[in-house]
């Protein structure tokens, strides 16, 4: 292995993936770091996509699907259920272990090298505070690696990021702790996903079933660190699946964080740029943030392979890509956190109002804009955040 790149990325989810990827497609030498012993494993999330926020620069294949979704349940806390079938919009429960490797191997196709098992532990910087490069660790071997760019797609409260002086700290109140189980022996609809909502299931957050095909699911919750501690998440999953699926085998957990913050720019400096979780991209209203994380990736790939042209690593240069980000980002994020910042005050009885003031809404005419402009109905000021939001679902 050579011991000078153009550019390195640390991590290897989607946002990591795709940033290399674009970065090599555009000319550049690319290594990729990821710590795990195999891109895509652990899985981390609940896997599901959409086709309109998707990049279109990527075709969904078939063999990423475990299952397809057309239509959406919230379940309030008195068990009223309200159906909304998707109007334009096709959703995808997606096996992460496939994607995720198929991702990497698209930008090892496009000249990327890969190494796994590979944790780095430091960043080298030059005299004049230019980042050019990393410490890392890699099966068991030390290396000091030097690149033009570092791209820190290393998730939640990116280490890499904080090597660089970048401030990646978050308060308990914008991250978001999650802890999710796959559920098998379970009979569902493998159409619809399904959030239970209230404080009877979980405070601060919600608990998703994504279903996964073959009688199985992705049950897991999301709660605001300010409304969790140790143990709590775990605690109101697993009281959830006994109550809801008292026969289901848990044949898998998992448990990180999730950033479920503002919109944020400050994910740049000499020599340095951050993707994905590790920029905050993820959305602070759901949590989702795969179709998110691989637009920064790809437009932070973009702009890496534009520098090594330009022959420029500053961050006055690297600025185009939080400029392209902000114009893409800006808006959906600050609108989602908005109306999370007003959910997080409805109580059971709320959500109770909501859902019969939905129900009365006939399925055929029902949808997340009409569902959303309920919930907001004691702060008018937000209506145009949904209707920007939730146009076409």
């Amino acid at each position: 292995m050579k011991n000078n790149w153009d550019v390195i990325v640390v991590g290897g989810g989607p946002a990591g993936s795709m940033a290399a990827w674009n970065s090599a497609k555009g000319g550049a030498s690319v290594l990729m770091l990821e710590k795990d012993r195999e891109i895509g494993v652990p899985v981390r999330c609940g896997e599901c996509v959409d086709n309109v926020l998707f990049p279109k620069s990527i075709k969904i294949e078939d063999k990423w699907i475990d299952t397809t979704i057309n239509k959406i349940e919230f379940i309030s806390p008195d068990s009223s259920n309200v159906k909304i079938k998707f109007k334009n919009t096709i959703g995808y429960i997606l096996d992460r272990r496939v994607f995720d490797s198929d991702l990497a191997k698209y930008a090892s196709k496009a000249g990327v090298t890969i190494k796994t098992k590979a944790y780095v532990h430091g960043l080298l910087v030059s005299d004049d505070g230019f980042v050019n490069g990393v410490k890392v660790n890699i099966l068991g071997d030390e290396f000091e690696l030097k690149s033009k760019i570092v791209i820190g797609a290393d998730g939640v409260e990116s280490r890499i990021g904080r090597m660089a002086g970048i401030n990646t700290a978050l308060k308990m109140e914008h991250i978001g702790s999650c802890v999710q189980a796959v559920v098998s022996g379970i009979d569902i609809e493998d159409d619809s996903i399904k959030l239970y909502v209230g404080e009877n299931y979980v405070p601060g957050g919600y608990i998703w079933v994504f279903p996964k095909g073959n009688y199985s699911a992705n049950i897991g919750l999301g709660i605001l660190g300010k409304y969790s501690s140790s143990g709590k998440p775990k605690m109101y999953l697993e009281k959830f699946i006994n109550e809801h699926f008292p026969n289901g085998s848990i044949t898998n957990y998992v448990a990180g964080g999730v950033p479920a913050t503002n919109f944020v720019d400050n994910i740049i400096e000499n020599g340095i740029m951050l993707v994905g979780d590790a920029a905050r991209t993820a959305n602070p209203l759901t949590g989702g943030g795969i179709n998110a994380a691989m637009h920064s990736g790809e437009i932070a790939g973009t702009c890496a392979s534009n520098a090594i042209k330009s022959e420029d690593y500053s961050k006055k240069f690297l600025a185009e890509y939080v400029k392209i980000w902000t114009k893409f980002q800006k808006k959906p994020q600050e609108q989602s956190y908005r109306i999370r910042e007003f959910a997080l005050d409805l109580t059971n009885d709320d959500y109770n109002h909501i859902a019969k003031k939905a129900l009365a809404i006939s399925e055929e005419k029902r949808s997340l804009t009409k569902i959303f402009k309920i919930v907001i109905w004691r702060k008018p000021s937000l209506i145009f955040d949904v209707i920007k939001l939730f146009a076409g679902f």
